[in-house]
C-alpha cells in the first residue's frame, strides 16, 4: 500500500504542517516520501511510496507528466497495466515501466472513461493543470481508502483521516452521532459517511471532481454490478471449470510484482485456494501464518502447515 495526500487552500499553506501530515501516514509507504506543489495555484500533493512495480526513482510520486500537464498520486496496482500500455503506446511515449505512468496516460486519453478500462485496486488523484481541476477515483470494491473534506472553498484528501485533521480548523471537527452509532453497532461506518461531520469517504466505484475555479465538487458512480434474473443453464461441472479458469487468471494477475510476494495462509478455504493457485505461478512461494500466544481458539498453525506442506511453500 501507499499513502496519498492532497490539499487545495486558497489562503496558502504551512509547509511544516504539510510535512507533518504526510508523516502521519508514513507507515503506508516506507520507500520514499515526496511533495509536489504549485504555490501560485495553492495546491500541493504528497505521496508515501511502497514500491511494487518499477522500483526506480523515475517511477516515484507525485509523478508529473510534462507531455500531458498532469500530476498524479496513486495507491494501488493495475493488474492489466501491460495490456493498457501496449494499447496506449500508439499515442504516447513511456519513460518508466510503472503502472502509475500507464494510469496518468490512460486518464489523458480517455478522461473519466479510463475507469472502465482499469482492472485493479486503487485510490488515486490527478491534478489537471490545464483545466485547473482535481480528479479522483476509487476502485470498484473500495479496497483502497480515500477520505476527503471540502470546507470553506478548500479541498483536502488523504488515505487516512489522521493526515487531514491537523490541517483543519478544530471547530470543524465534530463527531457525527449516526456514524458513531453505526461503528458501535456494526463495527464499521457504511457508505460515504465518516466518524466526523463534514468529512467523507469516496464510495467504492465512484469518482469525484473538484473545480479549483468554481470551488465546487461533483461525485459520481462509474460502475455497478450487473444483476441478472436469468437462470443458469450450465452444469455444475462446467461452472466449476469456468470458476477455476477465472480464479486462476485473477491470482496470476495478482502475482505481477518486482518485489517478493507472499500469501497470508490460515489454512481455511479462501487462503488455501489462493495458495494452491499462486503456487502454480510462483516458485518457492512464501506463506505466513499469524499465531496468537495462549489463544488456542485462534491458532490456525496446524491447518496452515498441512496446506503449506502439500504445496511445498516456504512457510513462516
Amino acid at each position: 500500500m501507499c499513502g496519498i495526500f492532497g490539499l487545495y487552500n486558497h489562503s496558502g499553506f504551512n509547509n511544516k504542517l504539510i510535512e507533518n501530515s504526510l508523516n502521519n501516514i508514513s507507515h503506508r509507504g516506507p520507500d520514499n516520501s515526496a511533495l509536489w506543489h504549485d504555490e501560485k495555484k495553492k495546491i500541493i500533493l504528497g505521496h508515501n511510496r511502497l514500491s511494487i512495480i518499477d522500483l526506480s526513482e523515475k517511477a516515484s510520486q507525485p509523478m508529473f507528466d510534462p507531455s500531458t500537464n498532469l500530476v498524479i498520486v496513486y495507491n494501488g496496482e493495475l493488474y492489466n497495466y501491460k495490456e493498457l500500455r501496449t494499447q496506449l503506446s500508439k499515442n504516447y511515449k513511456f519513460y518508466t515501466s510503472s503502472d502509475t505512468e500507464v494510469l496518468i496516460k490512460a486518464y489523458d486519453y480517455w478522461n473519466e472513461n479510463c475507469l472502465n478500462y482499469l482492472n485493479g485496486m486503487f485510490a488515486f488523484s490527478i491534478y489537471d493543470i490545464n483545466k485547473n481541476k482535481i480528479f479522483a477515483a476509487r476502485d470498484k470494491s473500495g479496497q483502497k481508502p480515500f477520505f476527503y473534506a471540502s470546507l470553506n472553498g478548500n479541498f483536502i484528501f488523504s488515505s487516512e483521516l489522521k493526515s487531514i485533521l491537523p490541517l483543519v480548523n478544530k471547530n470543524d471537527i465534530n463527531v457525527e452521532i449516526n456514524s458513531l452509532n453505526c461503528l458501535l453497532d456494526f463495527g464499521y461506518i457504511p457508505n460515504s459517511n465518516c466518524i466526523y461531520k463534514n468529512f467523507r469517504k469516496l464510495p467504492a466505484s465512484h469518482f469525484l471532481e473538484f473545480d479549483l475555479n468554481e470551488k465546487n465538487i461533483k461525485v459520481k458512480r462509474y460502475w455497478a454490478p450487473k444483476i441478472s434474473t436469468q437462470k443458469l443453464t450450465s452444469s455444475f461441472n462446467d461452472s466449476k471449470k469456468e470458476f477455476s479458469k477465472i480464479f486462476n487468471e485473477s491470482v496470476k494477475r495478482h502475482t505481477l510484482s518486482d518485489v517478493p510476494i507472499g500469501v497470508l495462509l490460515s489454512g481455511g478455504i479462501d487462503s488455501s485456494l489462493v495458495t494452491a493457485f499462486a503456487s502454480k505461478h510462483l516458485n518457492n512461494l512464501k506463506t505466513f501464518t499469524v499465531i496468537f500466544p495462549n489463544q488456542n481458539i485462534f491458532n490456525e498453525q496446524k491447518y496452515a502447515r498441512i496446506v503449506s506442506k502439500h504445496f511445498s511453500t516456504d512457510h513462516t
